[in-house]
């Protein structure tokens, strides 16, 4: 190919202080040395013409250089051969026809590459280890080999303009500055590893018509939602492993689900329109104990697995404080039992503020049963033989005892549990919370966006979700007697993470407060209260 350039158009060096832009026109490959000047000092170069080996070898040459355009040049079979560094075995390779070969801009110092749009192909570590920040592959190219991108540090987007139909074997592994990538829409298959361990890529979106997702495809990628296409088929052992989902749909389409494909995320609910049974296997058993699994065919599950919902049923729901996890509800269904288990420890006040705890469910509580069997109830419920509580809400005009704890209501409660009281009062363990009926089912909803009451100075919010610790919300200070306040009396301001299935107080509008009461004003000791000739009395409602 013959490229025609006026002599005054050869070469064209502009200044930017001690930086040097370079446009070069080339007639023939082989020459770029003879074209440029000082390439120590060369940051950005544009190339026109054709380029071989010899010109691949002087422009690794320019350790200073951080844009390269190569849109119109045309990469061609000659000249010298170039060196490999990742693979000290391999021999030096030759430049080929349209072809960015392996390895070629392994370790580039540039920030951005231009790939000629005349390119086809890209080998194997095409781009290996280079410092690129973003990368558009043209339309033209119709192969890649693996490695292509792998340990590139800065590489933050990557846009497919080319139809390609696979992205091969850790294409991008170890990509930790990666967060966008653009797919192609003729993507069919994602190979083994392609994006493993992509630290900051948080999402994607996969492309309808890609049939298969390699193992391994996004181990340990910070993801935390995707969707299933339609079309896939394939879903390789640990393909979505060590990631943030919350959620998963896996569609009709599929027929294969590899070794712990979804192990350690932190799934809280799945849908499963799979005809294939699910084995624990392909989850693992750090699972959430709260995960909610919609089934919509009549498939297999783990024996040991609770909380299946198969045609908007579920035989039995099984929730617990244990662990941390998190619990979301997508789509309302019946359950024809469920339960809450919530561990009971702290030593109730007599006459002040003590003991008290948050809570928020997400049925209405029919039952309250200790783990010793013991039946229990709401001060002033009136359930026959059932030992007393305390469970109040929030109102506008401050925490008032109720009755019943409904679903997604927030509330504080207090079991007692102090040397006072006889002992079939005192509450200390394992209490069950729970809901029955085994003929019209208990309604469980669709989890609401807030869960919120408004008191006279601030507002009490119950959640499902862990939150993490900060300035603006206040957190009970369960088990704790530091600060000068004893366990379970005050909200403190940042005082830790919050935990599912808690409540956190938040004030109406600013506040300087570090510390919020939760009567305020602590109550007055009660006639009851006392111990009257060391007799051990029955609680009072109005203890606490």
């Amino acid at each position: 190919m013959i490229y025609e350039a006026k002599k005054s158009d050869v070469v064209m060096s502009l200044k930017e202080g001690s930086a040097s832009i370079q446009n070069v026109t080339l007639e023939n490959a082989g020459t770029l040395s003879e074209r440029v000047t000082d390439v120590t000092s060369i940051k950005k170069l544009t190339i026109v013409g054709p380029i071989n080996g010899t010109d691949i070898n002087c422009i690794r040459s320019m350790n200073n250089l951080k844009v390269l355009n190569l849109e119109n040049a045309d990469i061609v079979a000659g000249g010298e051969k170039y060196g490999i560094y990742s693979w000290s075995s391999s021999d030096p390779q030759s430049t080929e026809n349209n072809k960015i070969t392996r390895n070629l801009f392994e370790s580039s110092p540039c920030e951005k590459i231009v790939i000629p749009k005349s390119v086809t192909s890209i080998d194997q570590g095409g781009f290996i280890a280079s410092k690129i920040t973003s990368m558009e592959i043209p339309e033209n190219v119709t192969s890649m080999g693996g490695h292509v991108f792998t340990y590139c540090p800065n590489l933050r987007s990557i846009t497919f303009l080319a139809d390609l139909k696979s992205i091969p074997s850790d294409t991008f592994q170890g990509c930790e500055s990666l967060i966008s990538v653009t797919l192609p829409k003729s993507l069919v298959e994602i190979e083994s590893s392609a994006f493993r361990g992509c630290s900051k890529l948080e999402s994607i979106s996969l492309p309808e018509g890609l049939e298969s997702i390699g193992s391994d495809a996004f181990f340990a990628c910070p993801i935390s939602s995707v969707i299933i296409p339609s079309t896939v088929k394939n879903i390789g052992g640990g393909a979505f492993n060590d990631t943030k989902l919350e959620y998963i749909k896996v569609p009709a389409s599929v027929v294969s689900v590899g070794t712990y494909a979804f192990e350690s995320t932190i799934m809280r609910y799945v849908f499963w329109d799979s005809s294939m049974d699910i084995i624990s296997d392909m989850f693992d058993d750090r699972m959430s104990p709260n995960c909610i699994v919609y089934l919509s065919k009549d498939v297999k599950v783990p024996a040991k697995w609770n909380n299946i919902v198969y045609n908007g049923v579920a035989e039995k729901i099984v929730l617990t404080a244990d662990e941390a996890k998190p619990f979301y509800c997508p789509k309302k269904f019946k359950a024809k039992k469920i339960m809450y288990t919530h561990d009971f420890k702290q030593i109730t006040g007599q006459g002040e503020s003590a003991g008290w705890e948050t809570i928020v469910l997400p049925f209405n509580v029919q039952k309250v049963i200790h783990e010793d069997g013991r039946i229990l109830a709401p001060f002033n419920s009136e359930i026959k033989n059932a030992k007393p509580f305390w469970l109040r809400a929030l109102t506008k005009k401050g925490f008032e005892n109720v009755i019943s704890l409904n679903a997604n209501t927030p509330y504080i409660i207090a079991m007692p549990n102090n040397g006072a009281y006889e002992e079939q009062y005192c509450v200390n363990g394992k209490v069950v919370f729970e809901a029955e009926d085994n003929i019209n089912g208990v309604d469980i909803l669709e989890t609401p966006n807030e869960i919120k009451s408004e008191g006279p100075s601030f507002l009490l919010t119950g959640t499902y979700n862990a939150i993490l610790s900060n300035s603006t919300i206040y957190l009970i200070n369960k088990n704790d007697n530091s600060n000068g306040f004893k366990a379970g009396s005050v909200f403190i301001r940042g005082l830790r993470d919050v935990d599912p299935f808690e409540c956190f107080v938040s004030p109406n509008g600013l506040s300087t407060k570090s510390i919020i009461s939760i009567n305020e004003v602590v109550r007055t000791k009660t006639f009851n209260s006392l111990l009257r000739n060391g007799k051990k009395l029955k609680p009072s409602i109005l203890d606490l």
